[in-house]
């Protein structure tokens, strides 16, 4: 049996470092050549070598968003043929324009992989040598047009019609007409829809707070070469709530602080929103649309002189609460399509509301206290801690242990402190935020146990790592490609291996 032995490299990474290797690459040429060919195809014809088609390349910056548009370019000779020499080492979109385009039956133009637009293409990395691309084909672009109107039948004008790849991927977008029509070949650059699939949306462009909020629509649509294909839509319109919060001396609350809670499950948790500011609009108005089950609270306007103090929205009967115990969900049970509400800030309530602070770094083990003040005399104190803004299940102590699943996705803990006296209604304040400590991972030293000769035995030493008990996983690599398999702790070398450098990859989790 063969005794060469193998060359051994041990990697140990963290998951955010996958695919970073640690050997160095060998110098590269500063420029190289990007080359191709392109072809055109009018319906009914055969595809030819396209000449005259002007090749851009868009190189991308090092903030990995901006491109400096036609970095390099050229043009495709007589055969179709282009050759673009000088190109510094980077990554690069594609761009492919025919002599002519534009106008309906005109061959349309593409980015690279038969693209119609930049959102989702295929980047070029020149580092050195010469770069062959794919042939290219352009085509004819197609369009779909059609008109967009509401559950009444009424055309539905200034509508934006959205042009896409997929549901998720970046596009284009335009309005309809007066009479609710649209048509891709009026849009600025929804005209050139060469064949292929393509999510086309329509969805209301009123944005105002007392505006109807009507769902928008969407249809997956196959657009074939210079053929037109209809898609109508229907809005539906959805229900709205507009809160007008005034304070007591009968001024709008201009841009004053909500706070949101969303109940995404019937029956479920209120979650705090994970987005913001939220707050009321120049006319200290708040709209909420028809969907999942909220909770409001709403308070003065920053700056603004007065006793006036944040209230909780109680139902339309209501007169204001101070405890989220006692807030009333804005309900959709209602047929009417629009339902308006003022809000009246008003005095301090009976309980006088005290402080409310977290004791203790939040971090994984960590044992945090609810440290209270100010309250009035001969009140109920009542617990609940929350972890982004959303209250955990049966955390109503004093005292708050961080366990695993609590720091799980924690990005912050604070507690929320009720107050009761018997006549009195119920008075909350919520402590400020503290953030949530992460522990770093402690890497190990590993190393490569075992001769390095075929039929032998490989074993991974991962050295230690912390803080606490850190889940490992191997894989054996064979260059930089994965060993089908080999993802213990021991690696067995069979003969395919001979000569290759092994390595092992370490993750810690």
């Amino acid at each position: 049996m063969s005794t060469r032995r193998l060359r051994l490299i041990v990697m140990a990474v963290l998951a955010a470092l996958l695919g970073s290797w640690l050997v160095a690459t060998p110098a590269q040429a500063a420029s190289g050549v990007v080359t191709g060919k392109v072809f055109g195809k009018l319906v009914g014809a055969s595809k030819k070598a396209e000449p005259d088609v002007s090749v851009y390349l868009d190189k991308l910056n090092p903030d990995g968003f901006s491109h400096d548009n036609a970095f390099r370019s050229g043009e495709t000779n007589s055969n179709g043929v282009f050759t673009i020499k000088n190109v510094p080492n980077g990554k690069y979109q594609v761009r492919m324009y025919p002599k002519v385009y534009g106008n309906t039956g005109d061959l349309g133009y593409e980015y690279y992989k038969n693209k119609w637009s930049p959102y989702g293409s295929t980047y070029v990395t020149v580092s050195g040598g010469k770069v062959t691309l794919d042939d290219a084909l352009l085509e004819q672009p197609g369009w779909v047009h059609g008109v967009v109107r509401d559950e009444a039948g009424n055309p539905m004008t200034n509508t934006s019609v959205m042009v896409r790849d997929g549901q998720r991927s970046g596009g284009y977008g335009f309005s309809t007409d007066a009479q609710g029509r649209f048509d891709t070949r009026n849009g600025t650059w929804t005209g050139n829809t060469i064949p292929g699939s393509y999510v086309v949306e329509a969805a209301s462009s009123l944005y105002g707070t007392e505006d109807p909020v009507y769902a928008s629509s969407s249809k997956t649509l196959n657009i074939p070469a210079n053929t037109g294909v209809k898609q109508d839509f229907v809005l539906k319109r959805l229900k709205t709530v507009v809160f007008t919060v005034k304070h007591s001396d009968g001024t709008p609350a201009r841009h004053a602080p909500v706070g949101l809670w969303l109940q995404r499950n019937s029956g479920g948790i209120f979650e705090g929103a994970q987005y913001g500011p939220i707050e009321t609009d120049q006319a200290g108005k708040f709209r909420v649309v028809e969907g999942v089950a909220r909770k409001l609270k709403f308070a003065p306007a920053p700056g603004h002189q007065g006793t006036d103090v944040a209230e909780y929205w109680d139902g339309p009967s209501g007169t204001g609460a101070y405890a989220f115990q006692d807030a009333e969900p804005v309900e959709w049970s209602s047929t009417s399509l629009k339902r308006n509400y003022t809000v009246t800030l008003g005095a301090p309530p009976a309980i006088k509301q005290g402080k409310a602070t977290v004791k203790g770094t939040p971090k994984l083990g960590a044992k945090l206290k609810a440290k209270t003040s100010g309250w009035s005399k001969g009140v109920k104190l009542r617990y609940e801690w929350e972890k982004n803004g959303t209250i955990l299940k049966k955390a109503t102590k004093k005292k708050l242990k961080v366990t695993k699943k609590i720091a799980k996705d924690a990005r912050d803990i604070s507690v929320r402190v009720t107050a009761t006296r018997s006549g009195d209604r119920a008075v909350d304040t919520v402590s400020q935020k503290k953030s949530v400590k992460l522990l770093k991972l402690r890497v190990g030293s590993p190393k490569i146990a075992g001769k390095a000769a075929v039929g032998k035995i490989l074993t991974a030493k991962p050295g230690k790592w912390g803080p606490g008990k850190v889940k490992l996983k191997f894989q054996w690599l064979k260059g930089k490609k994965a060993i089908k398999g080999a993802t213990k702790k021991k690696l067995k070398l069979t003969k395919s291996l001979k000569g290759k450098t092994i390595r092992v990859r370490i993750t810690g989790t």
